[in-house]
């Protein structure tokens, strides 16, 4: 009797054990199990996390289940491992025992950890399949681009193929529609994965930069989150920006923007009084300014502008037409006055109560003279004009017995302006 009850203790006893093992067993079929050892090894990561994933993935096509130790339905562990492997944090890609080896217990989480669902896949996003007829996710892997999706647990492989092509084990397909494809872009705040926006600008200098607008998920990021760096931007053209995340974002992008020419017409442009005002020298009178553009930076003549001069060998109204060059474009046409030669020291003669001033029109001629007198003891100076053909001119019912300084200055008229040369030296009269 006691032997039986041992065998019968030793029966149940073993029984236990079983159940346990088949226990263990049948929860090893949803356990996270990670095999990156078994993991080729020739793939170079870049830093991108989405990048890094399909590297990894790739590198690992062809390989078998047996190949890779794995011993379930091994799909969700092989994302897993790639994004371990890519070392993608767990608030991106939650890894672990928490996801259970399961298509739709990863779906959620991802979800829950800031992923969202897209319609147009890039490199590195998640491709989740959906089977109606049961009611689950059923199936997982990593999008490639162009199409295709590199996923583990194809035909006991891990296959590069295009996800429409997609048959379960029980024949459901995305192809008759009892299979849906669900597309998910994890929260990987890579600057690759931001709109970057380097609108066109108008040439300002050596360091002509963009106004650079980045954003993610329709949210303006700030200089917390990212740094901007120039190349080829010292001079019209294209020139380049490269965008690079700090803080919570991740790797760096490169965007070109244009770079017009400035126009002529927008630079400052300066001319001192005595440039504007040129005296007439019986040859092609020329003057000089200065140009500057939106920096400060001051232009040089021949490399950035040519100058062309028009009526600027006579007296009166000339122009000097700027054209830019090299960096900058349009025209811009400036005038000055060229104004007659100063009139020689005159003559004077004594007339009672006035007297007689005698003169010689300059050289280049003049649209007339302005005749200047005063008591030699006050310092207020009476002005007569008189026109160009009147080179003598008498002054009368002025103080007798009075001396009387006279001077005489020639001008040119410009419309209704009366544009001075400089003043003759003075002669002096004592009247009658």
């Amino acid at each position: 009797m006691k032997t039986e009850k041992n065998i019968l203790r030793r029966i149940l006893r073993g029984l236990m054990i079983t159940m346990v093992m088949l226990s263990a067993m049948t929860t090893a079929v949803y356990a996270y199990d990670t095999k990156t050892a078994y993991f080729n090894k020739g793939y170079k990561k870049s830093g991108a996390y989405s990048q890094d994933i399909v590297a990894i993935a790739k590198a690992q096509t062809g390989k078998t289940k047996a190949q890779l130790h794995y011993a379930e339905a091994w799909c969700v562990d092989f994302v897993l491992d790639c994004a371990k492997l890519a070392g993608i944090p767990d608030s991106i890609i939650p890894n672990g025992k928490k996801t259970y080896g399961n298509a739709g217990t990863l779906y959620n989480l991802i979800m829950k950890s800031g992923g969202r669902r897209t319609t147009s896949p890039v490199k590195g996003d998640l491709v989740f399949y959906y089977c109606s007829s049961s009611g689950k996710y059923v199936h997982a892997g990593i999008y490639e681009g162009g199409g295709y999706a590199i996923e583990g647990n194809v035909s006991g492989k891990v296959l590069r193929y295009k996800p429409k092509n997609y048959i379960d084990s029980h024949g459901h397909s995305v192809a008759s529609g009892t299979v849906k494809t669900i597309y998910v872009e994890p929260d990987y705040k890579e600057i690759s994965r931001c709109a970057i926006q380097a609108p066109a600008v108008t040439y300002r200098g050596k360091d002509t930069r963009t106004n650079v607008s980045v954003s993610y998920r329709n949210q303006k990021l700030t200089s917390a989150d990212y740094s901007v760096s120039y190349s080829g931007n010292s001079a019209a053209g294209t020139g380049r920006v490269t965008v690079t995340g700090k803080g919570r974002f991740r790797g760096s992008v490169t965007k070109t923007f244009t770079i017009s020419r400035a126009d002529i017409k927008d630079l400052g442009l300066y001319m001192t009084n005595g440039q504007k005002y040129r005296t007439y020298t019986g040859k092609a009178v020329r003057t000089s300014f200065i140009l500057w553009n939106a920096s400060g930076q001051l232009l040089r003549s021949g490399t950035d502008y040519t100058v062309k001069y028009s009526g600027n060998k006579k007296i009166g109204s000339a122009k000097m037409t700027v054209t830019g060059k090299g960096n900058y474009t349009g025209t811009r046409t400036v005038s000055f006055v060229i104004v007659p030669k100063q009139v020689a020291k005159p003559s004077v003669s004594t007339k009672v109560r006035g007297f007689t001033v005698k003169f010689k029109a300059p050289a280049g001629g003049a649209s007339g003279y302005r005749i200047s007198y005063k008591r030699h003891s006050s310092s207020a100076w009476t002005h007569v004009y008189v026109k160009a053909s009147a080179t003598t001119v008498t002054l009368r019912k002025l103080s007798a017995f009075a001396v009387y300084d006279v001077k005489v200055t020639a001008f040119v008229t410009v419309g209704k302006t009366r544009y001075f040369g400089t003043e003759s030296k003075s002669s002096s009269v004592l009247t009658l």
